[in-house]
């Protein structure tokens, strides 16, 4: 009998863990996209895709993300609307689990596709409003969430409400919540958001803050291509 009940605790027990964990987010394969990411390693993100087990997943769907800001970067604008639609695609799947995780992606993913597309923008502007909603009110301390605000907010025009002090601010919480003890490999782009916010003190003539911030970000990784591009140009 107390054997029995041993066993149906360690099962509740892994159960438990289990449902707190978002649907496939698994921390090793998230952290070699990120890096890869931010060192516009191209031949590693695709080696990473190449190599996936699961066409729908969270690393997929992120993948796909990131795989798509580089295209956008290098002018490929087709090919990242397809690798976005792919994303969204997987996590808007109702096998997909709600969480706040796979919404701040999916509102990510949306955001990239408004400023791809001008006929389309302002329908996935609003999508990505709603993700973002969504994945606020699961969990208002997923630091993401701030980093996708804060990004809409510098990008939309202030006639629509675009604001450049808001986005200071979205993007303070998000490094705010970054440094609480959350797993980073998971929730990514700390780097990113230190950036964001060094080019709104670089354009507020703060140039000490920008490059501290940039500092910071090489500090969590120190070949992140952009931040170091950044500190040169801040530098001089």
């Amino acid at each position: 009998m107390e054997s029995t009940l041993k066993r149906l605790v360690k099962i509740s027990l892994l159960y438990a863990i289990f449902i707190t964990i978002p649907v496939s987010a698994t921390n090793n394969k998230v952290s070699d996209i990120t890096d890869a990411y931010l060192t516009r390693n191209l031949v590693a993100l695709n080696t990473i895709k190449a190599q996936s087990t699961s066409a729908s997943s969270y690393e997929m769907a992120y993948m796909n993300y990131r795989l798509g800001l580089l295209l956008m970067f290098n002018d490929k604008k087709n090919d990242a609307e397809l690798l976005l639609d792919e994303a969204e695609s997987i996590l808007t799947n109702q096998s997909i689990e709600s969480s706040s995780l796979n919404y701040s992606l999916l509102a990510s993913v949306y955001a990239l596709k408004a400023g791809l597309n001008a006929f389309s923008g302002a329908i996935n502007g609003k999508k990505s409003t709603d993700a973002i909603r969504k994945a606020q009110n699961i969990d208002s301390n997923n630091p993401q969430i701030w980093l996708v605000k804060g990004l809409n907010a510098h990008h939309t025009p202030k006639i629509f409400g675009g604001s450049n002090k808001k986005a200071m601010q979205f993007f303070s919480k998000a490094i705010s919540l970054y440094s609480h003890d959350i797993d980073r490999s998971i929730y990514w782009g700390l780097e990113e958001t230190l950036v964001w916010r060094a080019i709104l003190h670089k354009k507020n003539k703060q140039t000490e803050e920008a490059i501290n911030d940039l500092k910071q970000a090489l500090r969590y990784n120190e070949n992140f291509s952009w931040a170091k591009e950044l500190l040169v140009k801040f530098s001089a």
